[in-house]
């Protein structure tokens, strides 16, 4: 049943990138530093579930590129082995940078990872930190 719930949300989100950015912020209930890094993370969390159709895959995209201080930071970025593009936003009060990692033939997300902008300690800058990939298949059947 959550699947479900989760699917119909998805389904109801706006496919005008201008309007989906409006509705994020509008429905923004914190957690983030910022709205801007909260939007970032939300588009993140509804392309991770891999439930998100085509249309609303690329809307979601173009949504991502309207949030100040989202950029391209990486044309062949290798995730889990998979090759893509890394569109990336870092907030100012943090010392690393959110990426995200998408498929450019298929619109697919192949996953995200955090990066390092300054030096922790002993470990440089540009180190990843932290990742995540995703997958996603059909099956026949669910339990």
């Amino acid at each position: 049943a959550g699947g479900a719930s989760i699917d119909a949300a998805i389904l109801t989100l706006p496919l005008d990138p201008a309007a989906l950015v409006k509705y994020l912020y509008a429905t923004r209930q914190g957690g983030s530093a910022s709205a801007d890094e909260d939007a970032m993370v939300r588009i993140s969390d509804i392309l991770r579930t891999g439930l998100a159709p085509a249309d609303k895959r690329a809307a979601l995209f173009r949504a991502l590129a309207l949030i100040p201080g989202v950029e391209i930071t990486k044309e062949q970025a290798t995730l889990n082995g998979q090759v893509g593009v890394a569109l990336g936003r870092q907030e100012s009060s943090r010392d690393f940078r959110h990426e995200i990692i998408v498929d450019p033939k298929t619109g697919n997300m192949i996953g995200e990872r955090i990066v390092l902008t300054k030096s922790r300690g002993e470990i440089p800058d540009g180190t990843i930190i932290e990742s995540t990939s995703v997958s996603v298949s059909v099956v026949d059947s669910a339990p």
